[in-house]
């Protein structure tokens, strides 16, 4: 199996979307199977899409970081979290389901990133 490389965006990317399809395949399957009811289905694609978020998010925060260091923040974490609303807050998800996010962030007013090209820390989270 061959490893990607953190700076390789592109084939991470390709591997989340990989990821997503085949596990909804898995759920699809079963769903038409019997094997799962539809309050079963709505959990399975609801933690299908948290699973997702969790590694876009480490994904893009590399990313981010790798570009522009890291923000000036209170204290230690990242400073940083999503909400989810609507279906995927309510463990209700379809197949055709969007997610409904919010994006909070605890930022230090006027500081930038420590990176070489650094950027304004507000910049950064958005």
């Amino acid at each position: 199996m061959a490893h990607l490389l953190i700076d390789d965006l592109e084939a991470q990317m390709d591997a989340l979307r990989y990821f997503k399809a085949s596990h909804v395949l898995r759920v699809a399957a079963s769903e038409l199977s019997g094997r799962l009811s539809l309050m079963k289905v709505s959990d399975k694609l609801t933690w299908i899409a948290e699973v997702l978020l969790d590694q876009v998010l480490a994904v893009a925060w590399a990313d981010l970081g790798n570009k522009y260091g890291q923000p000036a923040r209170r204290g230690t974490g990242p400073g940083f979290a999503v909400f989810g609303y609507g279906k995927l807050g309510g463990i209700e998800l379809g197949y055709g389901s969007d997610l409904d996010l919010v994006f909070i962030h605890d930022v230090v007013s006027g500081g930038a990133t420590d990176g070489e090209r650094s950027v304004d820390n507000a910049v950064f989270y958005t």
